[in-house]
């Protein structure tokens, strides 16, 4: 069973080319995924190897969210989940328009 969001991520699918348009990031299940995409899972660990703060969040989060299947913890994995494309500089307008 898929655990939808209340509101859409989007993100660039190449940031370096925005004509590539966006992806949108609608369950919990489609964040999963994109937590190891290339750009977003390069970004998983620290100069020392460590896992940052921020994507172990959106890890966590999207877990639980996928587990318990309640709107907190989805909320809260949305949460995580923006915040992490964000830091990794992929987080898109919506639909791709400026």
């Amino acid at each position: 069973m898929t655990t939808y969001f209340s509101q859409s991520i989007f993100i660039w699918r190449d940031r370096e080319n925005p004509d590539r348009r966006t992806q949108r990031l609608s369950s919990v299940e489609d964040s999963i995924g994109a937590l190891f995409r290339a750009d977003v899972s390069d970004y998983s660990r620290d100069n020392t190897g460590r896992l940052r703060p921020v994507w172990r969040a959106a890890l966590h989060n999207l877990s639980r969210a996928k587990r318990d299947k309640l709107a907190a913890s989805s909320l809260c994995a949305h949460d995580a989940m923006r915040q992490l494309v964000h830091a990794v500089g992929i987080l898109a307008p919506q639909e791709g328009r400026l």
